[in-house]
């Protein structure tokens, strides 16, 4: 999810990106729209984990 500013290029541009644009029956106070991709699991970065965490996860 990310919000910019309501600029037809700069929308376009995260569209061509995989974004949607939310439409809200009402702006938001901060003046910026929301836009929204779904990630596809492969997309999916999983964080490293250190040695330590991982032990105790296996004990």
């Amino acid at each position: 999810m990310l919000e910019c500013k309501p600029i037809a290029a700069l929308i376009s541009l995260y569209e061509r990106f995989g974004f949607g644009l939310i439409e809200e029956e009402e702006p938001a106070s901060n003046g910026l729209v929301q836009m929204i991709r779904i990630l596809q699991e492969h997309e999916l970065v999983s964080p490293p984990v250190d040695d330590k965490l991982k032990q105790l996860f296996e004990e």
